[in-house]
């Protein structure tokens, strides 16, 4: 799937455009291979470079590997993604609880994702501070 002919507004190519979003998809099957902890370090050592709000680094990363794992979360989860949740060879819980309790303290909305949106300003990019190791944030089950 690509976009319709528009004016590109973007500084990200077509092509990686369609391939993180337009023709990104949610896998509905698994295969029995399993996910290695060197891929889910090597998806950190991606994501942690990734803009964060002064260095906060708020994500933290649970991994559901085991059947008696996911079999903890499958009450949580719609009836509709049950199944494929419970055969996932690996499920993951992204989690940024400090903004959840501040700003949901119903409990009724958890937060997902923080992103700031606009046009960089003048020094919008100050020199990188360090970024947390995946043994700080991801911790397996």
């Amino acid at each position: 799937m690509t976009a319709p002919s528009t004016p590109d507004l973007l500084a990200l190519d077509r092509a990686a455009q369609d391939l993180l979003f337009r023709a990104a998809r949610t896998a509905n099957t698994f295969t029995a291979e399993p996910v290695t902890d060197a891929q889910v370090a090597a998806i950190h050592d991606l994501i942690r470079y990734g803009p964060t709000a002064y260095n906060g680094q708020p994500l933290r990363v649970l991994l559901l590997r085991s059947a008696a794992a996911r079999a903890r979360l499958l009450p949580y989860v719609s009836s509709s993604n049950r199944a494929k949740t419970a055969s996932a060879p690996l499920v993951t819980v992204l989690a940024a609880a400090e903004v959840t309790r501040e700003f949901f303290p119903d409990g009724r909305h958890e937060a997902l994702l923080l992103l700031n949106l606009g046009h960089p300003g003048p020094d919008a990019w100050p020199e990188r501070l360090p970024r947390l190791t995946v043994e700080e944030v991801v911790r397996t089950l």
